[in-house]
């Protein structure tokens, strides 16, 4: 029986790959998915749809991007975010939010998971 050199045989670095692909779709399946029941958005009193765009991570931050579409005009926005928050007391969410090129940062805590904004 011959020793198979698994380290250069092409076919098995495209599975690893692959593998490696599929790994991350899942992740950011998840990470979408958890954003999702943990994030929302009422613009004018009315739940609006989030669009999960993409996620980087800078050591242990997570950074996620997303958007509302079709606001045409905004007398208020209500944010709520919970993301995390049941896991660390301590924990804290910053969201920097570009709206009609108004930029807003806010620092959401366990004390704090909504604000109304009238831009």
């Amino acid at each position: 029986m011959r020793a198979i050199d698994n380290e250069n045989d092409p076919r098995i670095l495209r599975e690893l790959l692959k593998l490696a692909q599929n790994h991350i779709k899942y992740q950011d399946d998840l990470i979408k998915k958890y954003i999702l029941e943990n994030v929302s958005i009422k613009v004018n009193n009315k739940l609006q749809t989030i669009n999960y765009l993409s996620k980087e991570m800078e050591g242990n931050v997570v950074i996620c991007y997303f958007n509302i579409k079709n606001i045409s005009k905004i007398k208020t926005f209500e944010i709520q975010n919970t993301a995390l928050l049941e896991l660390n007391e301590e924990q804290q969410n910053i969201m920097q939010l570009n709206i009609f090129n108004k930029k807003e940062n806010i620092l959401f805590t366990i004390n704090n998971v909504k604000a109304l904004l009238k831009p």
